[in-house]
Parts: structure tokens; sequence; C-alpha cells
């Protein structure tokens, strides 16, 4: 028997595998673990011992597959051209969904193959209506600092938000969010005074080693970004961790002080048995609830799900910095703004700023048309001066999904079943926030293009969660601060289903501390009763 079993191998599920070995633990991560294909991975790798100047370009053309960009957005992330990271998990799960929302993922690493890998810590103001506070958190975000990698400056941002990282990695803003930040730096009071703070990005990458190649929103080559798969194959050094792969857990129950865990063949479909002392549930908040709700038998009963909605703001800087299209520089987030205005929203709004890339060039196409061909300079002019904000709302004011576990008419589990519930107030948030910008242009040296704002549906961002989320005193479909449902004693939820809101900030930092928090006190506990 493995003395504690960890479900996932996305950030919740190495956080909590880290907090387990760190306290002595032997663990196996049980995993599906799908990767790359073949004969994709050794084109990185080849592309990966050239740097960018070495590269043919004809090389390059897998990488940008199924990139289709438009004034909405990215229709669907891929990893380098390939869909892996959502293949097969919709169709095991049973799941049916509408289309351009949320998705799970068997990948090894899971959605870290495909985020975007922005981090910030909440603070007690965003967890407000949580049963834990940020300093119950904090040790918690530190030890996820060792072994992931963030960008992060000591700016405005940093009081309300500390850098919880011993050594973080420089900020590489490009030209356009440099002349920006200069710009709003001047203007620091006026934007204070309007409930508007900035500040670089803080992202999980290690920039001292970036080749500014730009093919960040495809895949970096080097393998730069973090990634939870980078994290397995440093636990798999040690001899207290086991990697299991190709197994899809079905159920978990308990059996006197020991959970048995159904787990599936992926190649196969032979079931089997698992026993543990403690499971922790890491499989994202799709499969955790497919679990839960197949091991409760719980048919037929709608769970709500609660979701960051986002959405997209293009902005247009006044100055056209020279060389911006032909600029060396990464593609993730360089800027946060960050807007606190009870008039627009009665909590934060989170917005964060992407400069140009090789997208937006084909954004433009579709939306200029025969145009850009017809006005010398038009492209250049636009694009120098382009910006993209990805603006999430509080879950308390955006849409939502339901979920529902249907039985297959003989008592046995069949599709699983989820609908997006759009938000009676995001849309005209957004369109105030917009305004907002519009008002303070002068300030922040852009002006918001508000007609063009797109309202993407609830599950869109992949900022969704709550589905069983913490409470004080828990009802059926609520757990303790340890993740434990009453009826599932010894099993911890550990991802973004146990989150009571979802505020506006980045999502995944906080469910790799609370991950590593949960774990910690739950192994703990047992050391405590012997």
């Amino acid at each position: 028997m493995s003395e504690y079993l960890v479900v996932g191998s996305g950030p919740a599920g190495v956080s909590a595998a880290s907090a387990l070995l760190d306290c002595g633990r032997t663990v196996t991560l049980v995993d599906v673990g799908l990767g790359l294909e073949s004969a994709r991975q050794e084109l990185v790798e080849r592309v990966a011992q050239q740097t960018p100047d070495q590269w043919d370009r004809r090389d390059l053309a897998p990488f940008y597959e199924g990139a289709n960009a438009d004034a909405k957005g990215l229709s669907l992330k891929r990893l380098f051209g390939s869909d892996f990271p959502y293949r097969s998990a919709s169709e095991k799960l049973g799941l049916e969904i509408p289309t351009g929302t949320l998705k799970p993922s068997f990948a090894l690493g899971g959605l870290s193959n495909t985020w975007g890998a922005v981090v910030m810590p909440y603070n007690d103001t965003d967890l407000a209506g949580w049963p834990i506070r940020e300093a119950e958190l904090a040790p918690h975000y530190r030890s996820v600092c060792k072994f992931m990698p963030i960008i992060a400056s000591v700016d405005d941002l940093s009081a309300n938000h500390p850098i919880y990282h011993e050594s973080p990695q420089p900020s590489l803003p490009g030209r356009q969010v440099s002349h920006i930040l200069t710009h709003m730096s001047k203007r620091r009071e006026a934007l204070s005074r309007a409930g508007i703070s900035f500040g670089h990005a803080r992202v999980a990458m290690r920039s001292r080693d970036c080749q500014k190649c730009g093919l960040c929103l495809h895949g970096c080559p080097y393998d730069l970004i973090y990634n939870s798969r980078q994290t397995i194959e440093l636990l798999k050094q040690n001899p207290r961790f086991t990697y299991l792969p190709s197994q899809v857990v079905r159920a978990v129950s308990n059996q006197d002080d020991q959970v048995l865990v159904r787990v599936e063949d992926f190649q196969t479909g032979q079931m089997r048995d698992l026993k543990a002392a403690r499971c922790f549930l890491g499989a994202g908040v799709l499969g955790t609830a497919r679990i839960v709700l197949e091991s409760l038998k719980r048919f037929d009963r709608p769970v709500r799900m609660i979701d960051s909605q986002h959405n997209v703001l293009p902005l247009l800087m006044f100055r056209n910095p020279k060389g911006v299209r032909e600029e060396r520089s990464h593609s993730l987030c360089q800027m946060f703004l960050e807007v606190n205005d009870s008039s627009l929203s009665r909590h934060g709004i989170h917005l964060q700023l992407y400069g140009y890339s090789d997208m937006f060039n084909e954004a433009f196409s579709k939306l200029a048309g025969g145009l850009a061909a017809k006005v010398p300079g038009l492209r250049g002019q636009f694009l120098g001066r382009l910006l993209v904000a990805l603006c999430y709302l509080h879950s308390d004011e955006s849409g939502h999904l339901t979920l529902r576990l249907e039985s297959d008419g003989e008592g046995r589990p069949g599709r699983m079943v989820a609908e997006t519930v759009p938000s009676s107030s995001a849309a005209a948030i957004v369109k105030r926030l917009s305004w907002k910008l519009f008002r303070h242009s002068s300030s922040l040296g852009l002006m918001a293009a508000a007609p063009a704002v797109h309202i993407t549906p609830p599950g869109r961002g992949f900022h969704t969660g709550g589905s069983f989320p913490m409470s004080e005193t828990p009802g059926e479909f609520q757990v303790d601060t340890l993740g434990q449902l009453t009826a599932l004693p010894r099993v911890h939820l550990v991802d973004a289903s146990v989150f009571p809101t979802i505020p506006a900030t980045t999502i995944t930092y906080t469910v790799m501390a609370n991950a590593h928090r949960i774990a910690t006190l739950a192994s703990q506990i047992d050391s405590h009763s012997k």
C-alpha cells in the first residue's frame, strides 16, 4: 500500500506531491500522462539545439497549426501545434460541454501545457468569504517558488501582492510595454486617484535564459515556461516517489482507515483498486467532479461551477514605438493593470496586457481584409500601437457553469453534461471599464477600443472551480478546509474545485499554494496521531 496517493500531474497534483515528500511521506502519483507526438517532440528538440537566428522558418510551420487568432482571441490554445493536452479526456469522462469553453486534460502536466503562466497571489481582500486567510497561504506560496520560477519586479503592485520568490527572474518588457510603464509612472498619482494601479506582469518562466524568439504562445522550444511536467521529472529523482501513468481514476471510497481508488487502464480498460492512507484529488475541476459524483452516486444532481470570466479588450497606444514588429521579445503577458472602482464592480478587476506577437498579424488580416494592402503603412501604424488586454472579473459578477452526472438508467454513471449560464452583469461591467479607461487615456498613454470589446462565455478563460467549495461548516457538496467531503474522509480535493470564490487575479498560483497547504496539514495530522 502506498502511504499517500495523488491524482493528476497538473499544478495542483505536483504541489500536493511535493508537500507530502517534504513531510517525509511515500507518494504515488496516478495520471494518464499523454504527451506530445514523437515527430513533433523530435522537431522541438532539433529546434532547441539552435538559436533563433539559425532556424529555418519552414521547420516551424507545424508549431503554428491550429492557431486561429481573431478579435475574439485564440479559438483553442495548442502546444507546438498539437491538441494533445485535451485529447481523449472529454471522451473518457463522457463529457458534453459547449464548444469554446472549459476542457479537461489527460496530459502529463495537465493544462499547464497551454496556460498563460501568469501568477499573482491572493490577499485578504481577494479571500473575502473564504475560511482561510492570506497568512495561511503565504508559506505555501514560498514553497511553490522553490520549484517554479517567477518573473517579478518590485513595483506598485508589490505592497498588496507580495513577491514570495527569494530570487525572482527579471522582467523583460518589450518596447510597447516599456513605453507605457514609463508614461504611467509619471502619472502615478492621477491613476491612483482613479483606482488604477499597474506594474510588471508576474510570469512563471526562466527569463534569464529567454532567447526572445516570440514563440511563447505556440510553445517554448527551450522549455523555459513553467510546466508541472518539469516538477514531475524532479520528483522522480526521489526514491519515495512513484509515477504511475496510463491510469484513469473512476471512483474513490473509504474502507476502515484506508482509501480505495478505483482505476481504469487507459489502454486496455482493465479495472483494479489501489489502496492508500489518504488520497489527494488534483484531476482538474471537471475530472475531480466526475470522480466525486461517481463515487457518491449523486446522479442528476446539478453542481454549480463558478468562473472568473475573461474578456478581450484591444488597446491602442498614442505613440507608435519604432521597430515593434521587428523586435525580438517574449510574447507572454508583460504588464498588469488593477482597477478598483466601486462604481464599476464590487470587486477588483484584473487586466493582463500583451504586446505585439505574430498572432496580431493574423487577426489584423482577418479584420482589415484587403484594406491593409490598399492603404500603405496601415499595418505598421496599427500593429505598432496595438496591445491586447484580457480583462478578468470576480466570480460573483461572472457567468457560471452547471455540471450534472447522469445515470445510464440502470443505476450506473452515464454522461456528464455541462451547461454555461451567462451573467446578467458581466458585459455591462466590462463596457463601463472600457469607457473608464477611455476617459483616463491621457494618463494611461493608450486608448481602450470600447466598441471592440469581446465578452467571452463562462469557462473560456479556464479560471473555473468552486464545485465543492471550502467551508467552516461544510454541507453535502462542500469540503472542510482540508478539502474533505463529509462522505469521503481521508479524500482531499486539492484543485480549484474547493475555491469558495474566484477573484479576478490569476488562479493557478493559489491553486498550487492551497494544494501544498492541504497536503502539508493532512500529513501533519497523521504524524500527530501516531
